[in-house]
């Protein structure tokens, strides 16, 4: 598995949807997934790719979550399929890893987001990890709101649990830097999803996992200041539409900003 300390942590989804010119029906199709995610992968230095399972809902359906979770036809061959092709699409260090919902969402989507709701969609989720445990998973992301604690942290436990007896990276995605502290129990990870290089300088420098720095401004044009410090974890998201151009463009430069005396 790659060094967090030096680590650029990518969501793929709506890359995979736009370069593969299929929209969200690609994920219909894994050998399409697993060829566009090479081709994206063969320009972008990513260490850690990130693969949401909302991108397997049909539209914008929220009450599919729970037979997505409990695996029912058609998802459990499908998901079995996805997580073939896209470890064969990988090549090492390089890593994947499952972007989950909230255990908020998966409440919600069942009709019961009581606290008692809660526990049990953190069951599910739990129990949806299972199938993954002989794929090439390395790591889980899940979404955690500002003063998600109570029910909502209970509800994680079962979640990260699984995943640490299953050897995997625990991360925590949080919308800014005041929701990064302290560290969400039971997580190893944090990544931030509005915060930029300057930000993270002093927490990376401090020994600090916790990514972010690839917002919007960079998959436009933008560059990142001065050049890679000794520690640092990148983590951002395609954003949806950027076209392949772009791609090679922040590729070219992330590749400048990790090892400038290679460039």
């Amino acid at each position: 598995m790659p060094e967090l300390g030096r680590s650029v942590w990518l969501r793929v989804r709506h890359g995979v949807e736009t370069l593969s010119g299929a929209g969200r029906a690609v994920w219909s199709e894994p050998a399409q997934v697993r060829k566009t995610l090479g081709e994206i992968l063969g320009v972008l230095p990513a260490t850690h790719v990130q693969i949401d399972l909302e991108a397997f809902l049909e539209g914008d359906e929220p009450r599919q979550w729970a037979p997505l979770l409990r695996r029912e036809d058609p998802w459990a061959a499908l998901l079995s399929e996805h997580a073939l092709a896209i470890g064969s699409a990988l090549r090492a260090p390089t890593v994947w890893g499952l972007g989950l919902p909230g255990v908020a969402t998966v409440a919600a989507a069942t009709g019961d987001v009581s606290d008692r709701g809660l526990i049990k969609a953190g069951m599910l989720l739990a129990s949806a990890l299972q199938a993954f445990r002989s794929a090439t998973v390395a790591f889980v992301t899940i979404p955690v709101a500002a003063g998600d604690a109570g029910a909502g942290e209970r509800a994680r436990g079962p979640v990260l649990r699984n995943s640490e007896l299953y050897g995997w990276h625990r991360a925590a995605c949080v919308a800014d830097l005041a929701a990064s502290s302290p560290q969400v129990a039971g997580t190893d990870v944090t990544l931030v999803e509005h915060a930029t290089v300057a930000e993270l300088l002093p927490r990376w420098a401090r020994g600090d996992a916790i990514g972010g720095g690839l917002g919007a401004s960079v998959w436009s044009g933008e560059r990142l200041e001065g050049a890679a410090p000794p520690r640092f974890l990148l983590f951002g998201e395609i954003p949806p539409g950027t076209p392949a151009r772009a791609l090679v463009e922040t590729g070219r430069m992330l590749r400048e900003w990790v090892s400038p005396a290679a460039a």
